[in-house]
């Protein structure tokens, strides 16, 4: 499957006169208004299929066309998460261990400490 296929990139041609582009709302307003677009159709994909990370369809019905659903909060330094709710360690126990380099607490230790 090529990286167009899997949604890897934000313009893909389909055929010499369509193209897949991934847009923001005031992107595909541009667009619209440029001479020779005959036609602008948005296309949502409702895949819940593993392509988002975290991938826990118990607890996220995400698509790479609606993650977050309302947003997604990215904690500031120094906030607070309450990492016993199943969600939050769904969300953030992959960030800690591999990205900040922190050891998972597990059960019994509540989070995680620094190493």
């Amino acid at each position: 499957m090529s990286e167009a296929e899997k949604g890897e990139v934000d313009f893909s041609p389909v055929s010499a006169s369509m193209y897949h582009v991934n847009l923001s709302l005031g992107e595909l307003e541009i667009i619209k208004k440029i001479s020779g677009v005959k036609n602008v159709t948005k296309e949502i994909v409702h895949d819940t299929t593993g392509s988002v990370y975290p991938y826990e369809p118990s607890l996220f019905k995400w698509s790479v066309d609606n993650f977050g659903g309302n947003g997604l909060w990215v904690p500031k330094k120094g906030a607070k998460i309450d990492l016993t709710k199943p969600e939050n360690i769904a969300l953030y126990k992959r960030v800690i261990k591999v990205y900040e380099n922190n050891e998972w607490g597990g059960k019994r230790r509540k989070g995680f400490h620094q190493r």
